[in-house]
């Protein structure tokens, strides 16, 4: 009793030294912490960047009459850490759904995303584009999508490391 006491005194003053919590403040809680159960340890990072959350990167383009938010394949693939498909597999089969509809029922904002699913897992967004109506130039729209998959057919992908192949489905999702 004393012991957790004690480490909940060291907790404390770390918050009143940093009053402004800096990374070495965060990473001073976690060093105090992993002291506290020893299976704690294995589930804490050493430093605060374990406790960030990553953000998914895309890029932003005009295609008017709106925008499309591009994340791509590989990008998204890389990020779910093998949620999406299975790791054993040098081959993986992906679907691909594009379709249009409102954000909400009298909204005057189109959503026209380009959906991905691996193997009958879980559906992932590649691109999203938002405008008042939908994409005026279907060609502008898939332009970059349709670069990726020439690419990733071509050369495949690499996957956290590891070389895989993409094969395109044609089944619908």
């Amino acid at each position: 009793m004393s012991r957790l006491l004690l480490k909940m005194k060291d907790i404390q003053s770390v918050f009143i030294r940093h009053t402004v919590l800096t990374h070495v403040a965060k990473d001073d809680v976690l060093r105090l912490l992993r002291t506290i159960k020893p299976e704690t340890q294995k589930k804490l990072g050493k430093t605060y960047r374990s406790l960030t959350p990553r953000r998914l990167q895309y890029q932003m383009y005009d295609i008017p009459p709106g925008q499309m938010a591009y994340s791509g394949i590989s990008n998204v693939l890389n990020f779910c850490k093998n949620k999406l498909y299975d790791p054993s597999k040098r081959t993986v089969r992906l679907s691909i759904n594009i379709d249009g509809l409102p954000l909400y029922r009298s909204s005057k904002v189109d959503l026209w995303p380009i959906l991905g699913r691996i193997e009958e897992k879980k559906i992932f967004p590649i691109a999203v584009y938002a405008g008042k109506k939908k994409p005026r130039c279907s060609n502008l729209y898939l332009k970059t999508f349709v670069e990726e998959v020439l690419q990733l057919k071509r050369d495949g992908i690499k996957i956290h490391g590891r070389d895989v192949q993409i094969c395109y489905s044609q089944n619908a999702f």
